[in-house]
Formats: C-alpha cells, structure tokens, sequence
C-alpha cells in the first residue's frame, strides 16, 4: 500500500505543474507554497506509517528521522530563497531516487519483515545526519563565498 501511495504522489507532483501551465491558472506562488507544504505532508506520513511498523521503542527514532528529513526540506527551501536557485537533488540523488529508495526498502519490508530494518535503521538515521550536515555544510559555504563576492564587489 505504501508503494502505491508513493507511486501516486510521484505521478501528482510530476503532473500538478504541468496542468497549471495548461490550465493558464496563474497560480505559480501559490502553486509553490501548496506543492512544497504538501511534499513535507507526504513524506511525514511515510515516516509516521514506517513507524507503525516497529515497536514502541523505535519512536524516538524514528522522530528524529522526521526532523532530520524535515532538515534537508528545510535547507532546500531557505537555499532557494536566498538564492533564486532551486537545487533539490544532492549528491546525485534527488525526489525520484529517494521515492525509489523509499519503494524498495518497502518490498523489502514486505518480504523479508521488519526484523532486518529494525538491525538497519539506526545506521539509515547515522548516514540521514551525515548527509544532512555535509548538505549544509556545502550550502553555507556556497552562500558564504556569494556573499563575500558581493561585499567584495561593493568595496
């Protein structure tokens, strides 16, 4: 069911721009804000029904891979305001390999049951946290380095 549910957000994000274009609507700001609001819906709830999946005891865990991945959400975002430029894959890996991902770790799951997941997702939080700080690393020194241009330039 999970893979299903993805699959049909993969097809809705991928078409929902496309039909406002058509359609002429003129909803571009808008149509940004409900997109992306709802992008953080949809992987919230993934997290939240994984988390289903496992004891009690996995909660806190999985909280934190809420926040954390509610982190690189937030970093795009920010990035893109201050930047105008709207970079959603890192490290070669964007919306589509992680939905993906997100699939075959379900048939995974489906398959093989949760005990394996349960060995493997304080590892899959470790390395979430790693890439996040290294994303952020990079982008405050991508902004850091146009910033000093730009002061530079004015002096």
């Amino acid at each position: 069911m999970i893979s299903l549910i993805i699959f049909f957000q993969y097809i809705t994000d991928l078409f929902d721009g496309a039909v406002g274009r058509y359609r002429d609507a003129g909803l571009i700001k808008w149509g940004y804000y409900m997109d992306h609001l709802l992008d953080y819906f949809f992987i919230a709830s993934i997290i939240t029904a994984y988390s289903l999946l496992f004891p009690a005891s996995f909660n806190l865990l999985f909280m934190g891979i809420l926040i954390v991945t509610a982190g690189f959400l937030v970093s795009v975002y920010l990035f893109y305001s201050v930047s105008d430029k709207m970079n959603i894959s890192f490290l070669n890996c964007g919306p589509t390999e992680i939905r993906l991902f997100l699939i075959l770790l379900n048939t995974t799951l489906i398959f093989l049951g949760v005990d394996l997941a349960q060995k493997a997702l304080l590892y899959i939080f470790i390395a979430e946290i790693l890439i996040l700080f290294f994303m952020v690393y990079k982008t405050q020194k991508t902004l850091w380095k146009k910033d000093m241009a730009i002061k530079n330039h004015t002096q």
